[in-house]
């Protein structure tokens, strides 16, 4: 297992250089120092081996894992934790996944739309507790969080800037002031001091 996660966080960064389609299983192998014999030996198949990255990738990300907790934590996760994970991303692999590997996309496109349905699914929990303004709709919420990713997806541009991501970051705080009450606004600022003493320490 040690080693099967090795060769995907190795391919990982050989899809981030050179993309997903150009790379048959025999050129990745190469790439990463290993036979073709080997690599097939943990992967029968490019398109397996692209799903196994993608789901590592997901693994790692701490958005995904923070995702049971209430509205608030999630939208300061998500504005944390989103526009970094734009810039770690090359939106070439991305459009590539969604153009010639369907498999794959579909189940990136059904994992990220479960993230968002989780969070629309927090919306009623968040206004009995205070935190978000009665007027909010889960479908709000929902239309948010699933924009962003699907955003992963657009042709408009080869690869995230820093401009793109502070703008990025600029959007996600505005919905969010706009979505929480006065209590809610407390509790996300209080998370995010806390946060800044944790990394001081």
């Amino acid at each position: 297992m040690e080693r099967e996660i090795l060769i995907i966080q190795q391919v990982v960064g050989v899809f981030r250089l050179y993309g997903i389609r150009s790379l048959s299983l025999e050129e990745i192998a190469k790439l990463i120092n290993l036979t073709s014999h080997t690599l097939r030996k943990y992967f029968r198949t490019k398109e397996l081996l692209l799903l196994k990255c993608v789901t590592y990738r997901i693994s790692q990300e701490e958005i995904f894992n923070n995702a049971d907790e209430c509205l608030p934590d999630i939208m300061v996760d998500f504005v944390e934790v989103y526009p970094e994970l734009c810039g770690k991303l090359s939106r070439r692999c991305c459009l590539e996944i969604k153009k010639y590997y369907h498999d794959v996309f579909h189940f990136l496109d059904n994992f990220l739309d479960s993230y968002a349905v989780a969070c629309r699914d927090k919306v009623e929990d968040a206004i009995v507790n205070g935190y978000v303004r009665p007027t909010v709709s889960p479908h709000l919420v929902y239309t948010f969080f699933s924009k962003h990713w699907s955003n992963l997806f657009m042709p408009d541009a080869c690869s995230f800037s820093l401009s793109e991501s502070l703008e990025i970051t600029k959007r996600i705080q505005a919905f969010t002031r706009g979505i929480v009450t006065i209590k809610g606004q407390i509790y996300i600022n209080e998370k995010l001091k806390n946060r800044s003493y944790n990394e001081a320490d």
